[in-house]
Parts: C-alpha cells; structure tokens; sequence
C-alpha cells in the first residue's frame, strides 16, 4: 500500500465524519426553527370575530361555539350574538381525520334534535368564497374540534 493510499483512507473517514455532521446540524436546526415558528392559536371570542373579521383573517384562533347542521351545510354561531352566523367547513388536510369524520356524524345524528350542540373549534377565517350547495362569502375552516357538548351552553363552559 502507497503513502497516498494510506492517507486517502482517513482522509475520506474525515470526509465523511463532516458529512454526518453537518447533515446531523442541518436536520437539529430545521426542527428548532420549525418548532419555534410553529403557531399558536388565539383564543378569540365569536362576536369579536364578527366585529373585527378582517384583523383575524387567516389567523389561527379558538373559540367555543354553537354549532347547527343544516341539511346543506353547517352553521357556527353564539347565543351572545344572536341572529348572526359563519359558514363552517373542516380544512381540506383534516376532512378524514377520524375526530372530524365523528363530530360530522354526530351533527347528522343531532341534526333534528332541538337540543344545541357547542364545540371548541380551532381553525382560520376565510374570506375566500366557499362555493358548496350553499354560496358563502366568509367561512371558518376548521383544524380541530374538541370539547363537544350537547345542552345549554353555561352548563358546558
């Protein structure tokens, strides 16, 4: 075996020892930015929303609301504000998370039930134009749902 030979061997052990490294950084500081960007939602009461729409467009918030199902779509609201309500409609990433596919069934369970049904939602206003059987021009669309409850809400809080 050569000089250069020799030398050629703990030289790409070397090599690669910094390749490990480095990718090893790269990967810990992705996460760590990630993490430190990752968001948190706003807990936002639903009338302040309604009054102040365009200052928590497409922010993350959460809020706890009455929700109504109607045979060709779903309504959110708050008895605090009453006669006024958002479109809802679960964020394209969720729709067959199993938590969302059992809150729908619930509501379709529900649907003819006089007795409201609350939830805490997470999730973005939206001003872009829900084009479903019914036409909406501002809808919550939703990342989570927890918390659900059927009864008066102040039993529920």
């Amino acid at each position: 075996m050569s000089v250069q030979e020799e030398n050629s061997i703990p030289m790409s052990l070397n090599l690669l020892w910094r390749s490990a490294l480095l990718i090893c950084v790269s990967s810990c500081c992705s996460y760590l930015i990630s993490q430190t960007l990752e968001e948190h939602p706003q807990k936002v009461p639903f009338c302040t929303l309604l009054r102040e729409p365009e200052r928590y467009k497409d922010i993350l918030i959460t809020m706890r609301v009455r929700v109504t199902s109607f045979r060709h779509g779903t309504l959110i609201s708050d008895p605090s504000c009453p006669k006024r309500a958002i479109g809802l409609v679960p964020k394209q990433s969720v729709v067959e998370a199993t938590s969302v596919s059992h809150f729908y069934q619930l509501l379709q369970e529900r649907r003819l039930s006089k007795t409201p049904i609350f939830a805490t939602m997470t999730g973005r206003l939206s001003t872009e134009r829900h084009d479903g059987f019914v036409k909406w021009n501002r809808v919550f669309r939703f990342e989570s749902v927890s918390e659900v409850s059927e009864g008066d809400q102040q039993t529920n809080r």
